[in-house]
């Protein structure tokens, strides 16, 4: 039985470019109006915030258009494009690391929110660069 453990807290990152690594991938059954979801929670694998944790979510739907988060975020870390009636399997993604662009605002309540985007890239060459 998988078991989800869901983690409190998450640390508070920056604006910026984050080389991530992918320790999670959770099915929610209902994610606000936009119904099941896929959270992805990632760790930051490299420069000074190594070891501080994100998530995002992708809701699941039908369409494999250009506005589909999933199947961005599954080209971004595999860059092989999923088609339409094709099963993938999300384990699959656990431990690859991936580049995550965080852009921090505010949500409608006033409390901070990360808005989190997963995008294609070499990784970093130091630690610099990450």
């Amino acid at each position: 039985m998988k078991v989800c453990i869901r983690h409190e807290g998450f640390s508070q990152l920056r604006s910026g470019r984050y080389w991530v690594r992918i320790v999670a991938i959770v099915f929610q059954k209902a994610w606000k109006e936009y119904g099941p979801a896929l959270e992805w929670v990632f760790e930051v694998a490299r420069g000074t915030r190594t070891g501080c944790l994100l998530s995002g979510k992708t809701n699941l739907t039908n369409s494999l258009g250009p506005t589909c988060k999933f199947g961005r975020w599954w080209f971004a870390v595999t860059g092989v494009r999923v088609k339409a009636g094709e099963t993938v399997d999300t384990d699959a993604l656990i431990g690859k690391c991936c580049w995550a662009e965080i852009v921090v605002c505010r949500s409608d309540r006033g409390k901070p929110a990360n808005h989190v985007e997963v995008v294609p890239g070499d990784p970093p060459i130091t630690d610099e660069d990450s």
